[in-house]
């Protein structure tokens, strides 16, 4: 008869471990994108009180490298920050950093061990300001990769290291990260870069041809592939830049001294004025976003990537639209911003941020959504679902973009990879509450907009139509409608200046209010040329050249 190990009515006290192999899968896939991962080093010289971080991509020499001006650290400070994954003792010394007064980022004390999907071997240097030594760290975790698939006894340990303190100015500061022996996927994405030309390829892709911006400062690079007709910078940039993009898009560097909106633009002198209402809207949301841009500077916090500073890769308006490359005009972009404190059963939820919406999707397409920012540092990037909006709206989603920073909660309602948050917890529901209100606020305003611009450029249209009617023979023209029967949908009375609709005609039935203003006007074009025209050709070839003046008109 097979016994139980503990007794029958006996109790066993026990614990449940963790197996190593878990935490090298949360290693390898805690995060999306190699931008989300690298972010947790520039975060951490944030909370180090470093005002520059420099990034080098050698993926030639198959390495990459932070380094960082902060406060650095010893070897008892890199045992508690780094060596215990999943405990950070950042903020025991309080919740903002001693120097600048930051909010302090760390939190969960996995962000380093995340770094590991990237490479197999972390080398930290780093020297504390008043100490006589630095010490070299060397973290590898491919060799425990290796053993934890065999040997069955390895819990808790995720990789081993070797330390060695060294001599050091006492008044020298830093920190140094290497990622060496680059993971395959990170060390490609690196190297699209070199794809230049149409036959250049890395062994598994396809052919194409990537632009190459080396020697552009960040403000070129931005007025070549922001705002402007670019619409996936996927299909034009490689894997480098979009790392470089991306990353300026989360970590807390400064804006363009133009974005994140161009409103100087619309409100110089020199420039096309908007009406009344639109130009007071502009000046306050001015006024707002550019509180939001002083205390992003006054962090002072820059990032150094290959030699370009990196800056939050927005530029509004998006200067062109999809098919004329005529620029957004006044009165075609809204924004509105805001301002919150809420409470509930999650403590409070404090907050700020703009809503920008404008005719025409926005360029490029990355940058479409919500960016949601926890200390300054942004929770995944840019969210194109606005925290999952109803669908119905879809039609906006690529015309709008917006920036939520979080002064105090949400910071609970997080997911272990900081780039994404639990739906149910209150924080969460309550920021998604308030964005559909407002966005539902939005899509409305820039609905009604865009039926009052759809209903002007008809009549517009009608109006320039007539005008060509009498220019045609020289008198005026006016448009009437008829309920009578009409052998034609429309009828043109030179004599009397009258082109007459008969509402009722089968061409007009089953079409809504704006295609058949739009119908109208077409046959307006097209009786017109059959009544001046003598030959086939001659009706033809006024028809096309009405159109085309009329086209004219339109972008004119």
């Amino acid at each position: 008869m097979v016994e139980p190990r503990t007794p029958i009515g006996q109790t066993r006290s026990g614990a449940i471990k963790v197996g190593s192999e878990i935490l090298i899968h949360l290693g390898q896939g805690i995060y999306s994108t190699p931008a989300n991962a690298v972010k947790e080093l520039i975060s951490n010289a944030f909370d180090a009180d470093a005002t520059r971080v420099t990034v080098r991509a050698k993926p030639d020499l198959d390495s990459f490298v932070v380094n960082d001006d902060g406060s650095g650290m010893n070897e008892d400070e890199f045992d508690q920050h780094f060596a215990l994954v999943a405990k950070s003792f950042k903020r025991e010394g309080g919740l903002v950093s001693p120097k600048f007064g930051r909010p302090i980022i760390g939190k969960l004390g996995i962000g380093f061990l995340a770094i590991s999907q990237l490479c197999d071997r972390i080398r930290v240097i780093s020297s504390k300001e008043g100490e006589p030594f630095r010490f070299e760290a060397t973290i590898d975790f491919a060799e425990y990769r290796a053993k934890a698939r065999e040997v069955a006894r390895y819990q808790y340990e995720i990789a081993p290291y070797e330390l060695v303190n060294l001599p050091e100015d006492e008044e020298k500061h830093y920190t140094i990260v290497i990622l060496d022996r680059l993971a395959t996927g990170f060390r490609d994405y690196l190297l699209d870069r070199r794809l230049q030309t149409a036959r250049a390829q890395l062994p598994g892709h396809f052919p194409r041809t990537k632009r190459d911006f080396t020697g552009f400062t960040f403000s070129d690079l931005a007025e070549e592939l922001l705002g402007g007709p670019v619409h996936d910078l996927r299909s034009l940039v490689g894997g480098y830049w979009i790392l470089l993009l991306d990353l300026a898009a989360i970590v807390p560097v400064q804006y363009l001294d133009r974005g994140p909106i161009d409103f100087q633009r619309y409100l110089s002198n020199g420039s096309q004025s908007p009406q009344d209402e639109s130009r007071e809207m502009l000046i306050g949301a001015q006024r707002d976003i550019e509180e939001i841009k002083q205390s992003v500077a006054g962090l002072r916090f820059a990032v150094d990537f290959d030699g370009v500073e990196l800056r939050k890769p927005l530029l509004l308006p998006s200067v062109h639209s999809p098919s004329d490359h005529r620029e957004v005009a006044p009165g075609e972009f809204f924004v509105v911003t805001f301002r919150e404190t809420v409470e509930n059963g999650a403590g409070p939820l404090s907050f700020r941020g703009y809503l920008y919406n404008q005719r025409y999707s926005i360029a490029p397409a990355e940058f479409h959504g919500i960016n949601i920012r926890v200390k300054n540092t942004s929770i995944g990037g840019f969210d194109p679902e606005f925290l999952e909006y109803p669908k119905h709206e879809k039609l906006f989603f690529q015309q709008t973009m917006g920036e939520i920073y979080v002064d105090e909660g949400l910071e609970d309602a997080m997911n272990i990879d900081r780039a994404s948050f639990r739906i149910g917890h209150a924080h969460y529901s309550c920021l998604q509450d308030f964005l559909h209100g407002k966005l539902a606020t939005l899509f409305r305003e820039s609905r009604n907009r865009y039926v009052r611009r759809q209903r002007a450029d008809e009549l517009s249209d009608r109006d320039f139509v007539l005008t060509r009617l009498g220019e045609l023979w020289g008198k005026p023209f006016g448009l009437t409608f008829s309920a009578r029967p009409g052998g034609h949908p429309i009828d043109i009375d030179i004599e009397s200046g009258t082109a007459t609709v008969f509402r009722h005609h089968p061409v007009f039935q089953r079409l809504s209010a704006a295609e058949r203003r739009r119908r109208i006007s077409d046959l307006l074009l097209f009786e017109a040329a059959c009544r001046k025209g003598t030959s086939p050709d001659e009706v033809r070839e006024l028809l096309y050249r009405l159109l085309e003046r009329r086209n004219e008109g339109r972008t004119s």
